[in-house]
């Protein structure tokens, strides 16, 4: 980008200029130069031009003067040269203050010096930049299609485009989901923050989302500046360039501008990275769907309770990340708001906890249900992984299956894993996952079939007081379950409700009654917690 500022330090011609005005305005791109001296000059100049002019059609009155300084900044000249001496000894002062209300450059120069020459100087400077920006936007393109050409992936695009532009880059899905970063230079919270949730926050998103981010970039698929948004973090400004193909947006790159201002450069190199990364993320998705529906294939055969082992299968279990002699579980995850986001998000944490790359984690998707097959020393991380993601917020039913020696015993861990993220969704949401062989009574609760349940006497009390409830809009199931749950403590229970203990215990005598159960009993509050639990198990218009 050749600024006003440049043109002044670089042209020996300028070298006796004087900025009488304006000076906030010297950091704007030159796009051209032109000479005019005749009336209404404005109309004949276009945004990006520098008007070179021997203030012959300046001798107007002062409104015209300044009139004439506000219509050119509203045309986007970038500023203006002239020469004194002949006709003026300086820039009037109307134009000189309306100048510098509108951050306007105006540069006096001495009248022996030729406009014309001037001129050529500026042409010449202005056509080698062009040239140099082609020539360097050339090196770049050939640089990042040489790399489609070696088969790399979208992180040697990342980090080539890092190192040319020596700026920190980023490449994002559509729904702003790391693919791949190159750290280089100054980086942002907000950049560090997207990096350690392998993706851009939802505040980050929605502020996006808010300002019109992706539907301009919809309309006009071409890379665009964002200033700072200090309030989440983002204090560099950045370029984001959708990756499109077919006229679908498929992702974004992202270079943050850190102590150098961004360049036209910027703008060419990141355009370039978009288009590369589309042949590469559309091959890449080629390659996966073909990769996962023959694992998917595999997968669904080995957790079959109709599984036949042969050698054959045994080697292909063994090619996936699944060997015939280890030690397995089987962990299943569910989604039901926004389940591709949320497996997606899910499988990439789970694939940096374990530090796995993705051909070597045994897994399959579908309708909303991520299944992998763990071997036993990938729990520890696992775990990890899955509690970091409930901090995150992450809303998922996880279920652990036990472990099963041989690839015979999948089946079985797959079934306890269904299970345990079932029991997982209705009895304990506030844990980050739940495992089959810590279910214990709701094991055998979610095994009764509803003509046993309808039996019980006590599941019976459980929905009339439900239907209390909803009748009056009454709180009285929910405070004996946190009664119940915290072993009849009433003081505990009091206090995680966030109630005065004289209300709850008048809300238990309320239970009492309408349950026609006498609390004071430990065998009579075992029926009623685990009828309650029937019946958070099961949803209450079956039971």
């Amino acid at each position: 980008m050749l600024t006003l500022r440049h043109l002044l330090e670089t042209i020996d011609l300028l070298q006796d200029a004087r900025v009488v005005a304006g000076d906030g305005g010297l950091a704007r791109a030159v796009q051209w130069s032109q000479i005019a001296d005749t009336p209404g000059l404005s109309e004949w100049l276009q945004p990006g031009d520098l008007l070179l002019t021997t203030a012959f059609a300046l001798q107007e009155p002062e409104a015209s003067q300044r009139a004439l300084v506000t219509a050119l900044a509203d045309k986007g000249v970038v500023g203006m040269v002239v020469t004194v001496g002949r006709y003026f000894d300086h820039v009037p002062e109307p134009m000189r203050a309306a100048a510098q209300a509108l951050d306007f450059p105006i540069i006096e120069l001495p009248w022996q010096i030729s406009l014309l020459e001037l001129s050529k100087r500026i042409s010449q400077k202005i056509v080698a930049q062009q040239e140099e920006l082609l020539s360097k936007s050339l090196s770049i393109h050939q640089t990042l299609t040489q790399l489609v050409v070696e088969g790399a992936g979208l992180e040697a695009v990342a980090q080539a485009l890092a190192h040319l532009l020596d700026r920190a880059v980023a490449i994002e899905d559509e729904r702003l989901m790391l693919l791949a970063h190159a750290s280089r230079g100054e980086q942002d919270e907000a950049r560090r923050l997207s990096i350690r949730r392998l993706g851009s926050s939802p505040q980050m998103v929605r502020v996006l989302e808010e300002k019109g981010v992706f539907a301009d970039l919809q309309r006009s698929p071409r890379p665009r500046r964002l200033g700072p948004i200090p309030e989440l973090g983002m204090t560099l400004e950045r370029i984001i360039a959708p990756i499109t193909a077919g006229g679908q947006v498929l992702g974004y790159v992202w270079v943050v501008a850190a102590a150098r201002s961004l360049t036209q450069l910027d703008f060419v190199a990141i355009e370039h990275a978009a288009t590369v990364a589309a042949l590469v993320i559309t091959k890449e998705r080629d390659l996966r769907r073909a990769r996962e529906q023959r694992r998917g294939d595999l997968l669904e055969d080995l957790l079959s309770p109709d599984l036949r082992l042969t050698p054959a299968l045994r080697r292909r279990a063994a090619a996936v990340g699944v060997a015939p002699d280890q030690r397995h579980r089987v962990l299943t995850l569910l989604a039901t708001t926004e389940p591709d986001q949320a497996l997606d998000q899910t499988e990439r944490w789970l694939l940096q906890g374990l530090g796995l790359p993705p051909e070597r984690l045994p897994r399959v998707r579908k309708l909303g249900e991520l299944i992998i097959i763990l071997a036993e020393e990938w729990i520890p991380a696992t775990e990890k992984t899955l509690v970091t993601l409930a901090a995150e917020g992450a809303t998922l039913s996880a279920g652990l299956g036990a472990p099963c020696q041989g690839l015979a015993d999948l089946h079985r861990s797959y079934r306890q894993a269904r299970e345990s993220a079932a029991i997982h969704a209705s009895l304990r949401p506030d844990a980050p996952f739940l495992a089959f062989q810590d279910l214990g009574l709701f094991h055998w609760l979610y095994l009764l079939d509803e003509e046993q349940l309808g039996e019980n006497r006590y599941l019976d009390d459980i929905r009339a007081l439900a239907a209390h409830d909803a009748e009056h809009k009454g709180d009285l199931l929910h405070s004996l379950e946190v009664y119940l749950d915290l072993g009849a403590n009433a003081s505990a229970a009091a206090k995680a409700l966030f109630l005065h203990r004289s209300t709850l215990l008048y809300r238990l005598e309320r239970c009492r009654q309408l349950c026609r159960a006498d609390l004071a009993s430990p065998v009579e509050r075992l029926h009623l917690h685990a009828a309650l639990k029937a019946w958070r198990l099961r949803a209450s218009d079956t039971l």
